[in-house]
């Protein structure tokens, strides 16, 4: 094993949690670079982190040599983008959620991660989590039952937070939390029903205040997501149900 020389695509609130991360792991990881075009944030990482390079384009960054894997904390319109030149330099990728934002997108992506000689991983750390590993568990040992109908929620008040992209995001594709642990549960593909939305009848300022959509599977498991980025909820501001 060697120390992998690592490079963050981003200096924002998370691409910062990303570098504190790497800087506990030594054994495993050199944080090596990070990129932003906001002039503040690169004052930041370079407060945080003087060791360190920094660069005013993501593209430059890629080019240095610095970096043998990349975390891409830009805006989710170019995590897609990001991830193609990275996988061209032969770059390991750990990329962020959404991982695509159309079928066009997912389709290109699996063409790219295979021809690549460097590996490509999406952080959707959801499936991983212990109430979700009870699940699984418990339909590996027939404790479910044969599922007919089946509810999940992903409900995150981000009317206060300062990543943008939340306000304009169509919140029904992002199922990383809420979608995926039910495809791994039930291992079926899902066609989908119907989606609706509900705009910004709250008047915050959002595309829309709560998202939900029905799906079946071949068998005619039906599936009821809900996702929400803007609607008073009193209880914690991120959290998920099946």
């Amino acid at each position: 094993m060697k120390t992998i020389r690592m490079g963050i695509l981003g200096c924002g609130p998370r691409g910062m949690q990303m570098a504190r991360i790497t800087k506990l792991l030594p054994e495993f990881y050199t944080l090596t670079c990070m990129s932003d075009m906001d002039e503040t944030a690169l004052e930041e990482a370079g407060k945080a982190f003087p060791d360190i390079r920094l660069f005013r384009s993501s593209d430059e960054l890629l080019d240095s040599g610095l970096a043998d894997a990349v975390i891409t904390e830009v805006p989710p319109d170019v995590h897609m983008e990001y991830v193609a030149k990275a996988l061209d330099r032969n770059l390991h990728v750990l990329g962020e959620i959404p991982a695509v934002n159309s079928i066009e997108e997912g389709q290109f992506l699996w063409e790219k991660v295979n021809s690549s000689k460097a590996l490509y991983m999406a952080g959707s750390n959801p499936n991983y989590r212990e109430k979700n590993h009870l699940l699984y568990n418990l339909a590996q040992q027939n404790k479910i039952g044969k599922v007919a109908y089946i509810e999940t929620e992903y409900i995150h008040d981000a009317t206060g937070m300062k990543d943008a992209w939340r306000k304009e995001y169509e919140a029904c594709r992002y199922y990383t939390h809420s979608l995926d642990p039910i495809l791994k549960l039930i291992g079926s593909e899902l066609r989908t029903v119907c989606c609706m939305g509900t705009y910004d009848r709250l008047k915050n300022g959002h595309r829309h205040n709560a998202m939900s959509a029905l799906y079946s599977t071949k068998d005619n498991l039906v599936v009821r997501l809900l996702t929400a980025f803007a609607i008073p909820y009193s209880g914690p501001p991120h959290t998920t149900k099946i």
